[in-house]
């Protein structure tokens, strides 16, 4: 699998050739694919959520 973006547009390349546009603008793949999806849904949902960084 591939993900492209072009900065406008954005595509994931399966591996039998289809291109695959997200519903959301958002995409992830990998071992930890869904929580980055899921994070970044939550991200493009709730905006204005303030980043926090928690110990050293």
């Amino acid at each position: 699998m591939l993900i492209i973006n072009s900065g406008k547009d954005l595509f994931l390349i399966t591996s039998v050739g289809n291109a695959l546009t997200p519903k959301h603008d958002i995409v992830a793949m990998g071992s930890g694919g869904n929580y980055a999806l899921a994070g970044g849904s939550v991200m493009m949902t709730n905006g204005n959520l303030a980043v926090e960084r928690i110990g050293g």
